[in-house]
């Protein structure tokens, strides 16, 4: 959490984003985003939490799919094409990997191996690791993107870590199924945390307090569905 500061700086610069785009995603107060700013010696100073991080990172608006067939119907493609896609965007997932290891000095399927998710951006695409699976950016060809939730297993031997994963429509097992749906219902729920930030900056601006208390109201529910979804 000590490094959280500096993440939320150097993504702030990375996306252009100013405070209030902060606040609007994170669905946070302009105080609030102060404080997570203001350095670690500061009495005001607050902790950026791990899922405003993760928020943020997500913050492509990218539509979350379960299959291949699924992914082209959104995109308006052919299956096909869809799994040429993903094999590109799994070579970038690598890439990404790379340097989340390099900056963090720990590579990042050591966290996933953990039980935890890990948010990855390399230029205008970002990527989400979870114990399972990976959603992998995929592009139409009209520039529409979605997120292609892909079965991934985490290899490891004596020397090195890797992450094999299956581009492919797959029969599964009713634990896999029910390991399928969590990871989508997570990655949608992150998404739709950031649409509701958005929706409340909005709100704010147009100084509705109705809508503001109805959109904090469902980010609150919101928070306990991701605290809850179990991987």
């Amino acid at each position: 959490m000590a490094d959280n500061r500096t993440a939320l700086i150097d993504l702030m610069d990375r996306l252009a984003l100013t405070k209030a785009d902060v606040a609007s995603i994170a669905k946070a107060s302009p105080a609030t985003v102060d404080a997570w700013l203001k350095p670690e010696t500061s009495k005001s100073s607050r902790q950026v939490p791990d899922v405003v991080l993760d928020v943020l990172s997500y913050s492509a608006g990218d539509a979350v799919c379960a299959s291949p067939s699924e992914a082209a119907e959104l995109l308006g493609t052919t299956i096909a094409r869809v799994k040429r896609a993903a094999g590109q965007s799994r070579a970038l997932l690598t890439h990404a990997m790379s340097v989340r290891r390099k900056e963090d000095g720990v590579h990042p399927l050591e966290t996933v191996k953990k039980g935890g998710h890990v948010v990855m951006s390399l230029g205008p695409l970002s990527f989400l690791l979870v114990p399972g699976f990976a959603f992998l950016p995929v592009e139409g060809h009209t520039g529409k993107r979605v997120k292609l939730g892909v079965p991934a297993r985490i290899v490891e031997t004596r020397d090195s870590i890797r992450l094999e994963t299956e581009v492919d429509e797959w029969n599964r097992t009713r634990e896999e199924q029910r390991s399928a749906v969590a990871a989508a219902r997570l990655a949608s729920l992150l998404e739709e945390q950031r649409r509701l930030g958005s929706r409340l900056a909005d709100a704010k601006e147009e100084e509705d307090a109705a809508a503001i208390r109805r959109i904090e109201t469902a980010l609150a529910l919101l928070d306990k569905q991701i605290d809850a979804v179990e991987l």
